[in-house]
């Protein structure tokens, strides 16, 4: 059987990424339409509000999950240092 264990520096690297990538997806800006009789367009500020809070919510999120991924990391690299000698 090979070796099992973890690169924490990799790990990071790849974890750290992908929340970066989050990172870019902007906000969407509040469109004023002056006056519109089309019903697909009363609630565009609506729905550009409720874009923005679950767009700051899964951002928080992965935060959150990004914080715990790396610490799962640097304990498997501890576990790996301790008990695979």
């Amino acid at each position: 059987m090979g070796k099992v264990g973890v690169d924490f520096q990799e790990w990071q690297t790849t974890v750290d990424r992908n929340q970066a990538a989050l990172g870019r997806v902007n906000s969407l800006k509040q469109v004023k339409l002056k006056q519109t009789d089309l019903k697909q367009f009363r609630n565009v500020d609506q729905t550009i509000e409720r874009f923005n809070k679950a767009l700051n919510a899964l951002k928080a999120q992965t935060a959150a999950e990004t914080r715990q991924l790396i610490q799962l990391g640097l304990n498997k690299q501890n576990d790996d240092a301790q008990y695979g000698k």
